[in-house]
């Protein structure tokens, strides 16, 4: 495995990847909180964006956002894209007004960041991949403080993609390296 890196945030790639990558000399895109690999058959985006309340949080989601959208609109729209990352936002269960964007799985709550992220997927005709896939455990994160998990990591994609990027979503086991748990699209 080859990890494409910034400061905050990667992308792990199989040797067939990386090589592919290497090869043809493709563009990526890193800032401090977004990285981007353009592969000949997918683009893949990562990202690590700021927890609410800390400096320049504002700011700083504007731009990943910002980073992001200007990937995307670069990106053709028959490529496959597929963001993930850390969002530090949790995004409960369906609502309504926003189909499509969240799947019925998840946790019950939504988190004041997980708005704003449900309502800046529903605005890019993006979906929270997480929500459409039943998980045995639906918790990335624990607060050790509140004795809670939180679904706080996961992956997006366009819309009209879900169907045929994705196979499944599944937890793997908690690594000793981070409080994070790590989760898989397939």
């Amino acid at each position: 495995m080859y990890l494409i890196y910034t400061k905050k945030t990667g992308i792990l790639l199989n040797r067939k990847l990386y090589e592919a990558w290497q090869r043809e000399k493709r563009p990526w895109h890193p800032n401090n909180r977004v990285i981007s690999l353009n592969l000949e058959q997918i683009t893949l985006i990562a990202v690590y964006q700021p927890v609410r309340g800390s400096e320049n949080y504002e700011e700083e989601l504007r731009g990943i956002h910002t980073e992001i959208e200007r990937i995307i609109a670069i990106t053709a729209p028959t490529k496959p894209l597929l963001i993930g990352g850390d969002f530090n936002s949790q995004i409960g269960r369906q609502t309504a007004a926003i189909q499509g964007t969240v799947g019925k799985f998840g946790l019950e709550t939504t988190n004041t960041q997980g708005k704003v992220l449900k309502d800046w997927l529903a605005q890019n005709e993006l979906c929270w991949i997480n929500s459409f896939y039943h998980m045995h455990r639906r918790g990335t994160w624990f607060n050790r403080s509140h004795a809670t998990w939180h679904e706080i990591d996961g992956f997006i994609t366009r819309k009209k993609d879900r169907h045929t990027l994705i196979k499944g979503i599944c937890n793997m086991e908690h690594s000793n390296h981070t409080d994070h748990n790590a989760i898989v699209v397939t």
